[in-house]
């Protein structure tokens, strides 16, 4: 989990009206440019309420207030959006978030990013206005769309929640019996908080829960470990001793934290395993 550049709200209204004027049909093209002065207010709120920790709940007490035909016609407009106007919005925000966060999915920090998720829906009884508003727009793995559904509440938002300055909340427990390792994920609240990292903690707590990432962790945990102490055995036979195993596991621990941030499990497995006693023995006995 991690955070992204974010697209800029100057350029929201722009895409909007370039996927207006390049959808099929004058009626549907007129209905959607006089739906124009509520896009405006709704991209202002959604801007507002998302720097302010408020997006949710704000938007939650607006409830959907459209008609059937104003949804469907909001709604159709990322409907169309194979190649076109729409392609083009997609591949501005791509263009915005090179490196090697861009390779992975930001909620999961595991699959690759091969969909596009709505933050808040665009489904018809949820906000179809924000169909193709590119701060809504995050891509994702396909897994983590697929859990993730309509259900718009207890998702971190990757452009606007503090999740690189969140303190270390993942927590991971290593088990080794004789050579095997197994390694399980928890989501711990930091102590001493500010309000502010509270509120992120527990939309990451939740997060982590609606998305099932912890079991994803753990899993995954087993094939990293195969991996290094495949690695970590070269160094041994080279001389290596438990101190260099050590400083290894903690480099590239320190090394995936200043890339990935404080909340990226890959960093948090090598740290433990650096900390883990029998884990080093295991590797250089």
């Amino acid at each position: 989990m991690w955070n992204l550049p974010r697209p800029a709200l100057a350029d929201a209204l722009g895409y909007f009206d370039d996927v207006v004027d390049n959808t099929r049909g004058a009626q549907r093209t007129q209905d959607r440019r006089d739906l124009r002065a509520l896009v405006v207010r709704r991209y202002a709120l959604y801007e507002k309420h998302a720097s302010a920790g408020t997006l949710r709940a704000r938007f939650a007490a607006l409830g959907p207030s459209l008609g059937a035909s104003q949804r469907a016609t909001l709604n159709g407009m990322y409907e169309s959006r194979d190649g076109g106007a729409c392609g083009r919005l997609k591949s501005a925000i791509r263009r915005g978030q090179t490196g090697p966060r861009s390779a992975r999915c930001p909620y999961c920090a595991v699959g690759p990013p091969t969909q596009w998720d709505h933050v808040l829906p665009e489904a018809v009884a949820h906000f179809p206005e924000l169909a193709v508003l590119n701060l809504n727009l995050v891509k994702t793995c396909g897994t983590c769309n697929g859990r993730k559904g309509t259900v718009w509440k207890p998702i971190l938002h990757t452009y606007w929640d503090a999740i690189d300055g969140l303190p270390g909340c993942l927590n991971v427990a290593l088990s080794v019996q004789g050579a095997s390792v197994e390694a399980t994920f928890t989501v711990e609240r930091p102590a001493n908080t500010s309000r502010d990292v509270d509120r992120v903690y527990r939309t990451l707590a939740a997060h982590c829960a609606r998305l099932g990432l912890c079991d994803i962790w753990s899993s995954e945990a087993q094939l990293c470990i195969a991996e290094i102490r495949a690695e970590l055995a070269l160094g041994v036979e080279d001389g290596d001793d438990q101190a260099d195993v050590e400083r290894s596991l903690r480099r590239r621990a320190r090394s995936l934290g200043r890339l990935y941030g404080p909340n990226y499990w890959e960093g948090i497995l090598y740290a433990a395993l650096a900390d883990c006693a029998p884990f080093v023995e295991l590797v250089c006995p």
